[in-house]
């Protein structure tokens, strides 16, 4: 099965003009990692996801030297809409298309040649005051470079799920709505969550952090090399392979790949009395 394995992936490797000895070093690595921890090879093998998937991801990592357009910063500010679409597209464009007139009065767009902003424009004591039916998709070209992608999104449907998350650093703010996002790379990522379910699918990064307060987080096919997590009355459940990670929780609950890694302060009151008895 490991054999199997290794041998497709050089083969997908080779036929995608890949670093094959850098891709098969690194899951070797991986593989290494997961003998050590006690997995199984057929355990070890489900975590890393499909070939198509590494394939895929890497490609994108590797698409940063060639693409055409850069941008230092691609940044959304949405309130209360009835959903908001981000997804890419062929080409280096940027197209915002709003469902209806009066979603577009309550929103601008600030563009230059390396930054794209789209912001809400009505706002009371800096909040966020506007709420009706409607709707954004927003178009991205591909051959778009993007260092940093920055999310503002409160009181949404977010679906990213067609979207190229690929940058260097990643910031999400989510505070009841919904977000879901599938094959996301970065660097480094900051999520914000209160009140909200997120869901990613396919994660590749040096370091993942989440603040979640209320909230349910969902990430599966994950691999990170850090992941730090502070979590109150809420859960957050992340499968794949993590190499380090810290988990912080207060009436509620933080696994990885099923497991219980957090210690919460209902945890701690228990040891005690445990203790007493």
């Amino acid at each position: 099965m490991r054999e199997d394995f290794f041998k497709e992936l050089r083969k997908k490797a080779q036929d995608n003009n890949l670093n094959v000895e850098e891709l098969i070093n690194k899951y070797s690595n991986y593989y290494n990692l997961g003998v050590e921890a006690g997995l199984s090879e057929e355990d070890i093998l489900n975590r890393f996801g499909s070939i198509d998937d590494i394939i895929l991801s890497m490609k994108y990592c590797n698409k940063r030297e060639v693409l055409k357009r850069k941008l230092k910063k691609f940044s959304i500010e949405a309130a209360g809409l009835e959903e908001l679409i981000i997804e890419s597209v062929p080409g280096d464009n940027i197209r915002v298309l709003y469902s209806s007139e009066d979603v577009k009065r309550n929103y601008r767009v600030e563009e230059t040649n390396d930054t794209f902003k789209l912001i809400v424009k009505e706002r009371i004591n800096n909040t966020k005051k506007i709420k009706f039916e409607g709707k954004i998709r927003i178009e991205v070209g591909l051959d778009i470079d993007i260092s940093c992608i920055k999310l503002e999104l409160v009181n949404n449907l977010n679906d990213l799920s067609n979207f190229s998350l690929n940058t260097l650093d990643l910031k999400v703010e989510c505070v009841i709505g919904e977000l879901i996002a599938n094959n996301i790379a970065f660097n480094n990522a900051n999520i914000e969550t209160v009140s909200s379910d997120i869901k990613f699918d396919g994660v590749m990064g040096d370091s993942l952090s989440i603040d979640n307060v209320s909230g349910e987080v969902q990430m599966n096919r994950v691999t990170l090399d850090r992941f730090n997590a502070d979590n109150v009355s809420g859960h957050i459940n992340i499968n794949g392979k993590v190499s380090s990670y810290k988990a912080e929780s207060i009436s509620g609950s933080i696994y990885l790949n099923g497991q219980k890694i957090n210690k919460s302060i209902g945890d701690i009151i228990k040891n005690v009395l445990r203790g007493r008895n």
